[in-house]
């Protein structure tokens, strides 16, 4: 009858020691596939770290892009400007008196001419009548 109980003890045993096995190659599974997700999970955070880094450093790029395209802009305009004055300047001083023939002053303004017309002073010819009083 010993025997008996010792088989029976040894099955016992025998299927315990097959359960905690299961248990622990469960336990190991589980902790494998947690790690995995864990893993998995740190580089997808990598991966969206790297995107939004990138992406915020071409919106940077295109920022910068953009202020100095603007102050490009903003200097070629005041040059152009400056140009043009000082062109329109040096026309006015040196072109336009020689054009004129001396009868318009560096304003671009007719010269006012006073005549003295030999006479009596308060008759008016009909040439001078828009200066006369």
């Amino acid at each position: 009858m010993k025997e008996y109980f010792d088989q029976v003890r040894a099955k016992k045993e025998e299927k315990a020691r097959r359960k905690i096995e299961k248990e622990r190659a469960r336990e190991a599974e589980r902790l494998r596939v947690e790690e995995e997700e864990a893993r998995l999970a740190q580089e997808e955070a990598r991966r969206e770290a790297k995107k939004r880094k990138k992406k915020e450093k071409a919106k940077q790029e295109a920022d910068l892009k953009a202020a100095l395209k603007k102050d490009v802009t903003m200097h070629a305009a005041m040059l152009m400007t400056e140009i043009k004055d000082d062109w329109l300047q040096q026309w006015k001083t040196t072109v336009l008196p020689t054009l004129a023939g001396g009868e318009l002053d560096v304003k671009g303004k007719k010269q006012v001419k006073h005549e003295i017309e030999e006479g009596s002073g308060m008759e008016c010819s009909s040439q001078a009548a828009d200066r006369c009083v």
